[in-house]
């Protein structure tokens, strides 16, 4: 009886709240109006159990209750010490979220439960993967809960309108006939806007893109290893084929801007192996070495090996997409490299 009096008073409380943010609408500086609301949503994030809800019902609340101690009187002390309750309650919603990165399919992918199972086994064992080549260290961003959707315009992606609320990773082979027999297509794509997700979805720059291609070929490559003797490794070992035959065989067409497709596959072919050696810590560096102003910023590589001495994969990745880009993949490097 006790549970469902609660859910009343959490239901009546929630059709109160929208009344008072109607009102506030019409009457944006209303002083009690903005202390009701600002309290009613304080009251609701204290019984919230879903981590990712209180935080995105705090940070709501917190510029209601700027808005009141500007407008309102400053001797008003309310406005304290309900800032105070919500930037505890704030502490404690990041704290809870960053203590978990589950993911989960969207509810109204169409698909059967079995390849449901299927899509989010792959991925939640690839997101292992990303943790023990990261040494478990967290995003760049923190951690959150990862929601994986069908992208609606054909692109795969890591979207950041759900930030910082939650990772979102739109892949492009979800849904339609045949969608568990493309296992090893969303094990590539998932762990390409993985990549992202622990770097910084946010950053947009080729050399995290060759980065982003070389993870998903050792992914692929590691399942393979790991279903060694089944079927499905014939299934991950053959689209790693596939995807290493999209590379171009005529180096002259590489492209020293790296922003060519084929040529960032080329590159991710060549440091597939310095990729599987090492780990991928530094990558997350790279947020710090970028030179920003431009459509594509530039890359300072001398302050990325500076910050991360200890990485290998740096320099590999320098030595590839530096040294050796000035003739082709797999070629001598300049002296100056």
């Amino acid at each position: 009886m006790s549970n469902e009096k609660n859910q009343k008073t959490r239901k009546d409380q929630l059709i109160n709240l929208k009344f008072l943010k109607e009102r506030l609408e019409t009457e944006p500086k209303n002083c009690e109006l903005l202390f009701q609301t600002a309290s009613l949503i304080v009251t609701l994030c204290q019984s919230e159990e879903n981590p990712v809800k209180k935080l995105s019902r705090i940070q709501i609340t917190v510029p209601l209750i700027a808005r009141f101690q500007e407008v309102c009187a400053s001797e008003d002390e309310r406005g304290a010490e309900i800032l105070k309750v919500a930037r505890a309650l704030e502490m404690e919603a990041r704290e809870d979220c960053s203590s978990k990165m589950e993911i989960s399919l969207e509810t109204s992918l169409a698909c059967n439960s079995s390849t449901r199972q299927a899509i989010l086994s792959v991925c939640a064992e690839t997101l292992r993967i990303f943790e023990n080549k990261f040494g478990n260290s967290s995003p760049v961003l923190g951690r959150k809960p990862i929601l994986i959707v069908q992208a609606t315009d054909g692109v795969p992606r890591a979207v950041i309108n759900d930030l910082p609320r939650r990772y979102t990773v739109a892949l492009t082979c979800l849904e339609g006939t045949g969608a568990r027999g493309r296992i090893p297509q969303i094990l590539f794509q998932a762990s390409h806007e993985l990549l992202h997700v622990f770097v910084d979805p946010r950053i947009d720059h080729p050399v995290v893109e060759i980065a982003a291609i070389a993870v998903s070929l050792v992914c692929l490559k590691i399942f393979a290893q790991r279903l060694a003797g089944s079927p499905h490794a014939l299934k991950f070992a053959s689209y790693l084929k596939s995807v290493k035959r999209g590379a171009p065989k005529d180096l002259s067409i590489f492209d020293t801007t790296l922003q060519n497709r084929a040529t960032q596959l080329s590159l991710a072919i060549h440091l597939e192996p310095a990729f599987e050696r090492y780990d991928w810590k530094a990558l997350q560096r790279v947020g710090e070495c970028l030179e920003l102003g431009s459509q594509v910023p530039g890359l300072e590589w001398t302050k990325w090996e500076r910050i991360a001495p200890e990485s290998p994969l740096i320099r590999a990745l320098r030595h590839s997409c530096v040294c050796e880009k000035s003739t082709s993949p797999g070629t001598p490097s300049s002296p100056s490299c």
